[in-house]
């Protein structure tokens, strides 16, 4: 049986998937939510899937970007075959 896992990308830095690290052998395919970056200033304009981090943008954070979220999951010892990243 496949496990796919899918998950929001400030969830993953807040410490929420923490235990994802004990689950690297068990789980076939992480889908990162790319695409969501925004949802933490819905009043604000800002870039949906940004590769990398932006100067000017709302997203003043340097962590709020595809390169980072992926860089992330790296670390937590998933290999590039394991993660499916959504782009809008």
């Amino acid at each position: 049986a496949t496990i796919m896992v899918g998950v929001l990308p400030h969830a993953a830095y807040s410490g929420v998937y923490a235990m994802m690290t004990t689950l690297t052998t068990k789980i076939d395919l992480v889908i990162l939510h790319s695409h969501r970056f925004h949802d933490l200033m819905p009043t604000q304009a800002a870039l949906i899937s940004p590769l990398y981090p932006s100067e000017g943008s709302p997203l003043t954070r340097q962590t709020d970007n595809i390169d980072y979220l992926v860089k992330q999951w790296l670390q937590l010892g998933y290999s590039r075959h394991q993660l499916i990243v959504g782009l809008t």
